[in-house]
């Protein structure tokens, strides 16, 4: 699979073909290993939003950005979140000190 990068930290573009309508995706090195948001996008900008989401869960408030001070538009932080721990890169105390919710444990009734 042939890889093109974007404009935008952690986008890439797939440039296999099989992408044609959709081929942005965001990704993050955690650990020595790239972790690909499994859904594609049209535009990059749309990646590089996912792709902020996820550091900021990762990384916290020190994470590099690519649009520093504004918020993700339209992206629900609960399935970046889900999809983190789900891979096992995000476990709740990594969570701990920054201002974002923690979706990783199941809630207490």
């Amino acid at each position: 699979m042939s890889i093109s990068s974007s404009k935008y930290r952690g986008v890439v573009k797939d440039r296999s073909g099989r992408h044609e309508g959709a081929p942005w995706r965001a990704q993050i090195r955690v650990d020595h290993q790239v972790i690909g948001w499994p859904v594609r996008f049209e535009q990059p900008e749309d990646a590089a939003r996912v792709y902020d989401v996820m550091a900021l869960t990762l990384r916290g408030p020190n994470a590099k950005l690519n649009f520093d001070g504004q918020p993700p538009v339209g992206i629900l932080v609960v399935d970046i979140q889900t999809f983190l721990c789900d891979r096992g890169v995000l476990s709740p105390s990594r969570l701990r000190g920054t201002h974002l919710p923690n979706f990783c444990e199941p809630p207490l009734f």
